[in-house]
């Protein structure tokens, strides 16, 4: 039987289809009668959320209280004169669209597109190396191939124990799946640049880094 703990170490905490995490082009038609064009950048490390907007007008600015909830994101834009702009956005795949709101009442509505991202290759073997918040380090094999148009993986530690992965989503440089162990459901998200790759993970209990190259 595959090793719980073992799993735990290597893998990394999960952002599934339909989550807002990568780039997106957005418009806001503003209470002044103004449309701002920007870009979101959303990003998550395990249950957590941060964000970033960027736009000629307002430059780079960090966003406050970041959350996804029911297919909705929400978040603050800290803004001289307005106070805190709280904006709620449904979220598909490639959508965002709702509202925006300032500190005084004064309302907009907001829409915006996932921008395009290159596709990556994660076929083949990855030799892993995992680290856990409590500082121990272990060693696995991740295997992954497509097959019939879907990803399927093998995950195998250093003692031969092997277990599938499933909810397997590549999304341009960003790769989330999930594996099974009788401790419960352990959620990983990754990022790969050529033949690395990074992330972290979570399952009851545990959480971590790891990173991978092939």
């Amino acid at each position: 039987m595959i090793k719980p703990i073992a799993l735990c170490l290597a893998l990394s905490a999960a952002l599934w289809a339909g989550q807002p995490t990568g780039n997106w082009k957005m418009s806001a038609d503003a209470p002044d009668g103004k449309t701002y064009k920007f870009q979101l950048v959303v990003a998550a490390e395990g249950d957590k959320y941060s964000a970033r907007m960027e736009s000629p007008d307002f430059g780079v600015v960090p966003l406050k209280s970041v959350a996804f909830a029911n297919n909705e994101l929400t978040f603050k834009l800290p803004h001289p004169e307005a106070g805190n702009v709280t904006f709620k956005l449904k979220a598909t795949d490639t959508a965002l669209k709702g509202t925006l709101e300032t500190d005084g009442g004064a309302t907009g509505t907001v829409e915006g597109t996932k921008a395009e991202t290159a596709q990556v290759s994660v076929d083949g073997k990855w030799k892993i190396v995992a680290r856990s918040s409590e500082g121990g380090e272990t060693k696995v094999t991740l295997e992954i191939s497509e097959m019939g148009g879907k990803m399927a993986g093998l995950l195998t530690t250093e003692g031969g124990d092997s277990v599938d992965i499933s909810n397997v989503v590549v999304d341009g440089d960003r790769i989330n799946f999930r594996v099974q162990t009788p401790e419960g459901s352990l959620d990983v998200n990754g990022t790969i640049s050529g033949s690395q790759m990074k992330g972290s993970y979570k399952m009851p209990g545990s959480t971590g880094t790891f990173t991978a190259s092939k």
